[in-house]
């Protein structure tokens, strides 16, 4: 299995969030794949922790759509549909273009404006091709959008996407293959940090709509590609 004894807490952070932040980010770098078994048994002993914070981070994991319980196969890494995927995304598409216009109407600094542009250029300077590369891709561009719906404003928004946006990534690595798909994904962030910088909300909205749409075309073609495969 991926996961490992479990790493330093945190200020502030119990047992059950730093097994559900690990874990969690096991299965969006793709460490855990889907299907991959979330036995309790297992990850108390594997973490090194007891099976009550191990019980909740799983169940956090199911609240946030990234494990599914299946009976006797018991709880694994969540498996996405294609029709599925395309479903989440039509919505995500409406909430990230709402994100996008909040943040460019937001009153908040230029701080935070540079800090989504310094995010912009890490995710561009990503090397294409290996896994790890992936890895960091992926936790980039969750980072941009994250920063995207904080600096909206909108508690409520948030919370929709966070647990939308974890969903969806859970396909992103099926784009890696292709580096014209990471090229795309750069062009579109690029029109949303602009626009976001320029506090041009007309335009912030229709460029994060436009990524989204154009996001859900293409990995719905890579899966086509791969014979049905989501990952």
């Amino acid at each position: 299995m991926a996961y490992e004894s479990l790493r330093t807490i945190g200020p502030g952070e119990s047992l059950a969030d730093a097994a559900y932040n690990q874990l969690s980010e096991a299965i969006l770098r793709n460490e855990m794949p889907q299907g991959s078994s979330l036995s309790v048994t297992e990850l108390s002993e594997q973490l090194g922790i007891s099976r009550s914070p191990a019980r909740e981070a799983v169940q956090r994991l199911i609240h946030d759509g990234l494990a599914e319980y299946r009976g006797r196969r018991g709880t694994v890494v969540s498996s996405t549909s294609a029709s599925g995927f395309a479903a989440l995304l039509e919505v995500r598409e409406v909430l990230e273009g709402l994100a996008a216009r909040g943040a460019a109407r937001s009153d908040g600094g230029d701080g935070e404006r540079e800090e989504l542009a310094d995010l912009h250029d890490r995710l561009s300077r990503v090397p294409t091709g290996a896994a790890q590369s992936a890895s960091d891709f992926v936790t980039l561009d969750m980072a941009f959008h994250r920063l995207i719906r904080e600096l909206s404003g909108n508690p409520e928004l948030e919370v929709l996407l966070d647990r939308i946006q974890a969903r969806s990534h859970l396909s992103m690595h099926a784009l890696w293959k292709g580096a014209h798909n990471v090229e795309a994904v750069l062009a579109e962030h690029t029109g949303i940090c602009a626009a976001v910088v320029a506090r041009d909300a007309d335009a912030a909205e229709a460029a994060a709509r436009h990524h989204i749409a154009s996001l859900r075309e293409r990995v719905l073609d890579s899966i086509d590609k791969a014979g049905g495969q989501l990952s």
